[in-house]
């Protein structure tokens, strides 16, 4: 393995909550950012579901930009998000001029105690169609229907579909089905679905638990196996950053999980500075080639939302360091990770983007805060 590497572009994360605006006050845009470039990210695209403060709206859509280009280290996009209880089919155009994409939760996770059936999509889809038709459809699917809704926003709406966080091979399976048929269908697979099992469910509690759920050591073994052979597309790392307190809280009044308990839930683990350093050491140990790993961290989370990379941006890594995480390693707000104690290989000892050194020697010291909006941009 190289003990040198440079990534043209560095790394792309589709898939991040830095929960600003919201209730959850553990992080915001300068600490996840920051994280983020720690991690060897570049761009980090932020869903919707913040607690008590949506994305349902263009005006909120307006506020998390301007909090962007006040406090970010690194360019951010945002999602659009609907449900259909937030009523805002009206707002969709003029969310969506301004986002990367657009969120859909089919299944319970924070913010959302519901299964949905595609269906109760359909007059969102439409919009979309009409008004941004090359803009992805991010999807938190459910256990039995994501096949019925890619179907649906793909195959008769052909709209680009892309399944978050898949946590089993079978609804890896349905993507490449989609794939097979001609359609826009990608999907993306968690570094904490890797690393980690229901196991860590089972005698972690909460601090293990997040939605979709951690898998069985076998299928998180196939997980990896699949995103060896380029089955799953990309890397995301779902950065959910609760505090321990709020994990803490919820571990007291609802210690087993129960789903069906939507008031004392707490779904998602912190961690986006870690997610490469835990690939690379895959990488060392022979599971997943070097080529594949920068194809699943920078080429294709790009092309899935039409950015591209200027020749001024890049990210240099020492290979050479190997170590074991430490609480004293974590950069984001939330202040902890589940990967402690884990090893890793790498560090980020520069980082440029379009020119300007946000890390150099190490340390972080400049911001470039930048609101992507649209396909073609260029970071």
């Amino acid at each position: 393995m190289l003990d040198k590497l440079t990534v043209p572009g560095g790394f792309v994360d589709l898939h991040v909550h830095f929960r600003e605006p919201s209730k959850n006050d553990s992080e915001n845009f300068a600490s996840g950012s920051e994280a983020a470039v720690i991690g060897g990210f570049v761009l980090a695209c932020d869903m919707p579901n913040n607690p008590g403060a949506e994305t349902w709206s263009e005006d909120r859509v307006d506020e998390k930009h301007e909090l962007i280009v006040q406090q970010s280290y690194c360019p951010i996009g945002v999602y659009a998000g609907s449900q259909p209880e937030a009523d805002n089919i009206s707002e969709i155009p003029g969310m969506i001029r301004k986002c990367v994409g657009t969120k859909l939760y089919m299944a319970p996770t924070t913010n959302n105690p519901y299964d949905r059936e595609p269906e109760e999509f359909r007059e969102v889809l439409k919009v979309l169609k009409e008004t941004a038709p090359e803009k992805p459809v991010m999807l938190h699917p459910g256990v039995e229907n994501l096949e019925a809704m890619v179907a649906m926003v793909a195959g008769e709406f052909g709209l680009p579909v892309h399944a978050c966080h898949v946590n089993n091979t079978a609804q890896v399976e349905v993507i490449n089905k989609a794939k097979a048929k001609g359609w826009q269908a990608s999907c993306g697979v968690c570094v904490h679905h890797l690393v980690m099992t229901s196991h860590d469910s089972g005698t972690r509690g909460w601090k293990a638990r997040m939605q979709p759920p951690l898998s069985r050591q076998d299928e998180a073994e196939a997980l990896l196996d699949r995103l060896a052979k380029g089955e799953i597309d990309v890397i995301e790392t779902d950065h959910a950053p609760h505090s321990q307190e709020a994990k803490a809280r919820v571990d007291l009044h609802n210690p087993t999980g129960n789903e069906h308990d939507h008031s004392n839930t707490c779904y998602g683990v912190p961690g986006i500075e870690f997610a490469a350093q835990l690939m690379f050491y895959q990488a060392m140990l022979g599971r997943i080639s070097i080529e594949r790993l920068l194809d699943a961290m920078s080429t294709r989370p790009a092309e899935i939302i039409g950015v591209s990379f200027s020749p001024k941006t890049k990210v240099t890594w020492d290979l050479s360091v190997q170590k074991e995480i430490s609480s004293d390693d974590v950069v984001s707000g939330a202040g902890w990770t589940p990967f402690l104690g884990m090893r890793t290989v790498g560090q980020v000892i520069e980082t440029r983007i379009k020119g300007t050194p946000v890390i150099q020697n190490n340390d972080v010291n400049q911001r470039r805060a930048e609101v992507v909006k649209s396909r073609g941009s260029l970071i």
